[in-house]
């Protein structure tokens, strides 16, 4: 069952670095938190252990335009870089309605809201747990 607890993302200066290896589901839940501070829609945080070799956590939400779009993703660069996690590679544009920020061991696609219906990524995710669920 999913909580709705993520680590408060306004809490990232107080705390120690993050290490995606040892800690991923903290690392995922401070993406979900940085989120929802960023008012970003419907996110949900998938466990992919033991389901998925691409990444141990999957993080989605939808932003209501494409600058919302690219405000949710510098946002949760920031916000993971300054924590010590590091970006792999981003892929795609907010033109293209469908960013992904890979972080090794979590992966966060931010899609607009008829991408996200158009994809439907999450049918693919069914047999995962969600541990989180939030957004406006």
């Amino acid at each position: 069952m999913a909580t709705r607890n993520p680590v408060n993302a306004s809490t990232a200066a107080e705390t120690p670095p993050l290490d995606p290896l040892r800690d991923p589901e903290t690392v995922a839940r401070r993406a979900a938190a940085v989120c929802e501070d960023a008012k970003a829609e419907t996110i949900r945080v998938y466990d992919a252990r033991g389901h998925s070799i691409l990444a141990d956590f999957f993080v989605i939400c939808s932003g209501a335009s494409d600058p919302h779009l690219r405000a949710l993703c510098n946002q949760v660069d920031q916000a993971l870089t300054k924590a010590g996690v590091r970006l792999y590679n981003i892929s795609g544009t907010p033109e293209s309605h469908w960013i992904i920020l890979d972080f090794g061991t979590i992966v966060v696609h931010v899609l607009n809201p008829e991408a996200r219906e158009f994809y439907r990524l999450e049918s693919l995710w069914q047999e995962m747990p969600v541990i989180y669920e939030g957004g406006a």
